[in-house]
């Protein structure tokens, strides 16, 4: 296993030590945790886009959040 550094705000870190504390894990297991979620399914998307080339233009994203925020359900564009 390696040991990586990075810098957090306050804010941050004691959300993250909140989080943790409920979890009954300990801080560093936690992010541990939830950067290998965020690796495992960052990766599985990249290997669907380049499998299949499709994608959403970032115009229709943009506009289908901004219609969500507008209280207006909308089909996720594909």
């Amino acid at each position: 296993m390696t040991t990586l550094s990075i810098d957090l705000d306050e804010k941050t870190v004691a959300r993250l030590e909140s989080i943790a504390q409920a979890a009954h894990k300990d801080t560093a297991s936690l992010i541990a945790q939830v950067l290998t979620a965020f690796t495992d399914t960052d990766e599985a998307r990249w290997a669907e886009y380049e499998e299949t080339g499709r994608s959403v233009a970032q115009g229709d994203a943009i506009a289908w959040l901004e219609s969500l925020a507008r209280g207006q359900r909308q089909p996720c564009p594909r």
